[in-house]
């Protein structure tokens, strides 16, 4: 899959790593129609590593809420990222996605 087009991404972060220069970039594109439902597509980038998804929802709003679910899941459990040491703003600071096993 190529880089989506600029006004494609609706919404994008950058996570520092701890003891790295590198960083995880997140972006979210815009849902689109699929067949019945829509789908919403994000990207992670870590150095050579792109993970590409596609959640789908009954419309776009769904579509949108469960991407960013997955996409908090995918952040705080994949383990070809950088588990534990990524940071939004400042080092120490969680990532900027709720993780899901808080609330239980």
């Amino acid at each position: 899959m190529t880089r989506a087009p600029v006004n494609d991404v609706i919404a994008s972060r950058k996570l520092g790593i701890e003891g790295s220069n590198n960083k995880v970039v997140v972006e979210i594109r815009r849902p689109k129609r699929r067949d019945m439902n829509f789908a919403c597509p994000y990207r992670i980038t870590y150095g050579a590593r792109v993970i590409n998804r596609e959640i789908c929802g009954v419309d776009e709003f769904q579509a949108l809420q469960l991407a960013l679910r997955t996409l908090a899941v995918e952040l705080h459990y994949n383990k070809n990222l950088p588990i534990g040491r990524m940071y939004w703003l400042e080092k120490g600071n969680d990532i900027g996605f709720v993780n899901p096993e808080q609330g239980k």
